[in-house]
């Protein structure tokens, strides 16, 4: 519930800058079309815009910049929930209960749309329906007419057809059918029933049907004569009678369709106000989805190695979709941890000669053969598998990175052990490691033991889940980058010492979401 609040709170910010644009450069001009196409858009850019993750990585010396500090609002404030809402505590109850009211209120509004509906059903089949070209025309003495609902004309028996006035009030039914402005009304009210919490997507929907009005007035009324349009509106609201115009009927909406009907008599449209939409939804779509991410210094200053030819690097982020791995205290799994390096590593590389195959790159389970299977397939020169370790109770102590390399393919030991010492070495300055390369002798690890790999294979265990200390670091996203930075550079100098040409042909790899991992295979 928390993030889906989060994104309620960036739908409803996002809205106000698009809708404030409105207001002042675009509320009670004659370009009704333009308007139109503008608050619907508005509505969907800010729906979209916050589901949009573009990163943006930015160098240490630039964090006083205004243009970044403003990015990192967002992202800044998108980690904390994430953080917040990964911990359980006393504020579980609280959340359930307020997911439960909302739900119950978009209900509540759903159930008023469907009665809506059941309505115009009931007019449909209680009344005799005229078919005109594709238009059906329903007379009727029901309250509220006339309306139009998709190709649907409601009239209103008490207003004489054939008059002047009837005939106004036709065509102005009609242009809302012709204009198909009930699909705005569908989309508007669906809308609502997701984000009824926020206040500028009501505000839309009332522009918007004020300027469906006006669109419908200039098709009704030639030559705007706005005596007629007058008459026209008291007749479709008060059918068979007559009243004067009071001061407090000019401050209804009436008086913004007469006001805008004399607009038209001399139009002096300006498109600068229009113009500057551009450089607002710029703003909002690069401040709502640009994702700021601080290189490390260290990462950033260095210069890729010159390689000589080109090769290619297949990272495995362990476990996936159903398969989540170790599931730590606060209830993160190992999979996502696994992926979000995997992740940095890929978006980080800057060496041309240096191709990156990640064997996922999102939540599903894959199969151990078929990662293998992937990396023999590109024409890997390594496999570099991630995971994060856990401790039994006996070993509660455990702490710190391990290195593993094949305890059967003794064809690939050399090579592998080169990347898993290069890694080692990378990585002890910066946080434990064991200083020794790994085997697991009694049930083997199927990515680096499995029949026919001829590249060079390590897994490395990101520190353990069950100390503190570790999850503390591994879930840091600094940290993270800076893994993903040491295992980089690992590879750049073992492509330097042992590369070989590669062809880019990546197969691709099918999405498995419901195939379980056997753990003994990892």
């Amino acid at each position: 519930m928390l993030a889906f609040a989060y994104y309620v709170l960036k739908v409803t910010i996002c809205s106000a800058f698009l809708y404030g644009y409105y207001r002042i450069a675009l509320h009670n001009k004659i370009y009704h079309y333009w308007n139109r196409f503008y608050l619907l858009l508005a509505v969907l850019l800010s729906i979209t815009i916050p589901l949009i993750r573009i990163q943006l990585w930015q160098h240490p010396q630039d964090e006083s910049s205004q243009v970044i500090r403003i990015l990192r609002v967002v992202s800044t404030g998108e980690e904390m929930v994430f953080e917040t809402g990964q911990r359980p505590g006393y504020h579980l109850d609280a959340q359930q209960a307020l997911s439960l009211v909302y739900f119950m209120i978009s209900i509540l509004f759903l159930s008023v749309f469907v009665r809506s509906l059941l309505v115009i059903r009931k007019l449909i089949l209680r009344h005799e329906t005229q078919k005109i070209n594709n238009i059906n025309f329903v007379n009727t003495e029901a309250d509220g007419t006339p309306f139009s609902f998709f190709n649907y004309i409601f009239w209103n028996k008490a207003i004489e057809i054939h008059t002047l006035s009837g005939q106004q009030i036709f065509r102005h039914e009609l242009a809302h059918v012709q204009q198909k402005h009930s699909w705005d009304k569908l989309f508007m009210n669906f809308t609502l029933l997701i984000f009824w919490c926020n206040p500028f997507f009501w505000l839309i929907r009332k522009e918007l049907n004020m300027i469906h009005e006006f669109i419908a007035d200039g098709k009704a009324l030639k030559e705007y004569d706005t005596a007629s349009f007058a008459a026209m509106v008291l007749h479709s609201v008060y059918p068979g009678q007559k009243f004067s115009i009071t001061n407090s009927f000019f401050y209804s909406p009436i008086k913004r369709r007469l006001h805008m009907l004399t607009k038209l008599q001399n139009p002096k449209v300006s498109y600068i106000s229009r113009v500057l939409v551009l450089p607002l939804l710029t703003f909002v779509f690069i401040a709502f989805t640009g994702k700021t991410r601080q290189l490390n210094s260290q990462a950033w200053d260095r210069s890729p190695l010159l390689l000589n030819t080109s090769v290619t690097i297949v990272i495995d982020a362990g476990h996936g979709g159903a398969d989540g791995g170790v599931k730590a205290k606060d209830g993160t799994f190992e999979k996502d941890i696994n992926l979000s390096i995997a992740r940095k590593i890929r978006d980080l590389n800057t060496n041309e000669n240096l191709r990156i195959l990640l064997t996922r790159d999102k939540d599903i389970s894959l199969p151990v053969q078929e990662r293998a299977r992937f990396a023999e397939k590109s024409n890997a020169s390594a496999f570099v598998s991630l995971h994060v370790n856990t401790a039994s109770p006996e070993s509660a102590d455990s702490a710190g990175f391990e290195v593993f390399i094949s305890s059967r393919n003794n064809s690939i030991q050399n090579s592998s052990a080169l990347l898993g010492s290069l890694f080692i070495n990378e990585m002890k300055n910066f946080y434990p490691v064991s200083g020794q390369l790994k085997k697991r002798t009694e049930s083997g690890i199927w990515v680096l033991d499995a029949p026919g790999i001829q590249y060079a294979a390590i897994l490395i265990e990101c520190g353990y889940m069950s100390n503190a200390s570790d999850m503390k670091f591994i879930e840091d996203e600094r940290n993270q980058e800076a893994i993903a930075t040491r295992v980089l550079r690992s590879l750049e100098k073992f492509a330097a010492q042992s590369g070989k040409p590669q062809a880019f042909n990546a197969p691709e790899l099918p999405s498995r979401d419901h195939v379980q991992v056997s753990p003994d295979q990892q």
